[in-house]
């Protein structure tokens, strides 16, 4: 519902101030100003990759044993991708 949809949304805000806290530094150099935003951007492609990961299934009438295949192949393209 949409109950859950806005929890889940908060949710990532979370993880992505987190992830921006943890990285966090006085020091204000360009390069790791750079490298901060590309980490932000492939941590929101993963959070978003994650949650179509977990929603397209319910989606869909397709058993688990159908889906499953695809969605592991797009998970290793992925992590290759990162890689």
């Amino acid at each position: 519902g949409i109950a859950n949809k806005m929890i889940g949304f908060v949710a990532l805000i979370v993880i992505l101030v987190g992830a921006r806290m943890t990285v966090w530094s006085e020091k204000s150099e360009q390069e790791y100003s750079q490298n901060l935003r590309k980490a932000v951007v492939l941590l929101l492609i993963g959070e978003i990759g994650y949650w179509v990961y977990s929603a397209a299934p319910q989606a869909t009438d397709i058993g688990g044993l159908k889906a499953f295949l695809p969605q592991a192949i797009g998970m290793v393209i992925v992590a290759v991708i990162y890689a």
